[in-house]
């Protein structure tokens, strides 16, 4: 089992960590965003859309792969960046290379992010980010871990959403190839209606497995 902090993915051109299972199994995650950018089955297969033409700048959100969403899907608060910030943010790869309970084959990477003078200067509120990425034989798991650390509650969007740019948006998309919208859909977090409350000190779990025995 390997884990490989790059400093310049070959991919990318960005810091990212590479996770290899001993059948053959990848993931890679870039630390712009938490975003995942690859898996790919011991056969070769890769399971992720990422477009053609995405953009790895260190600034704007990533075309593809499975992005981290926090604290609001789309944009119902306009002082807050569309899908929050977490998706452009800078994070932090934890030393932490086993998850508790975890299965013993797992192959895992920890990346942090917590608020900072720029968060807050967006969304006025404390917080802590803890995104677990476990890598098996036949699936990937994401975990992500919102803790509230200030002392006032607050809201944020989790349940899944399904969406497709379709023809007409996608040709407006400059990192999404003119084809890109017949190759994918997007399984997002988001409940716009009702946003889940967080007490200071509560942490909320959401999790998700991609299966893919082939």
């Amino acid at each position: 089992m390997v884990r490989e902090v790059f400093e310049q993915s070959p991919t990318s051109g960005q810091p990212s960590v590479l996770l290899q299972h001993p059948n053959g199994a990848s993931c890679e995650i870039q630390l712009h965003g938490a975003t995942v950018t690859s898996y790919k089955t011991a056969q070769g297969r890769e399971v992720l859309f990422l477009s053609q033409t995405a953009v790895f700048n260190g600034c704007q959100a990533i075309r593809g792969g499975i992005p981290v969403v926090f604290p609001q899907f789309l944009r119902p608060d306009p002082t807050l960046p569309s899908h929050g910030f977490a998706r452009t943010s800078a994070w932090e790869l934890s030393d932490e290379e086993k998850e508790s309970g975890a299965s013993p084959g797992a192959v895992t990477a920890v990346l942090t992010l917590s608020d900072s003078a720029a968060t807050r200067a967006l969304w006025p509120f404390a917080f802590h980010l803890r995104y677990v990425v476990e890598l098996e034989e036949t699936q990937l798991t994401t975990t992500l871990h919102i803790t509230n650390t200030s002392d006032a509650a607050f809201r944020c969007q989790v349940d899944t959403v399904l969406w497709n740019p379709w023809e007409a948006k996608g040709a407006g998309m400059k990192d999404l190839e003119r084809d890109g919208y017949q190759r994918f859909v997007c399984v997002e977090p988001g409940l716009v209606s009702a946003p889940r409350s967080v007490a200071p000190s509560e942490r909320l779990t959401l999790a998700q497995t991609l299966a893919s025995p082939h």
